[in-house]
């Protein structure tokens, strides 16, 4: 005859558990807040332009980037700046002109 399975341990096996890992987290993303796009004024606009002439293959920066829902920082070296297609070529990622809030030189 077997020994009784503790109640602890009989009650694990109905706890309830995650057949699709992750969700949860996907569901409640969408009811995250939006931050809309913010729009700069001409010297926001001409300071931003001023930080982008001051940036040289090799820099290390700090930028405020619009990713679909927020801003977010991105860290990153200088590659190069593509003014034709308006983007912020990064050693590891390519950044849209259009999408940048604020340039820090690090």
């Amino acid at each position: 005859m077997r020994a009784k399975m503790p109640r602890a341990e009989r009650a694990k096996q109905f706890m309830p558990f995650a057949a699709l890992e992750g969700l949860e987290t996907r569901m409640t993303e969408g009811n995250l807040p939006v931050s809309e796009r913010v729009c700069l004024g001409e010297d926001a606009q001409r300071e931003l332009d001023r930080k982008l002439h001051a940036l040289f293959p090799g820099t290390e920066v700090l930028l405020i980037v619009y990713t679909q829902r927020e801003y977010l920082p991105r860290y990153g070296r200088v590659k190069k700046i593509d003014c034709v297609a308006r983007q912020l070529i990064l050693e590891d990622r390519v950044v849209p002109l259009d999408d940048l809030l604020d340039i820090q030189i690090l």
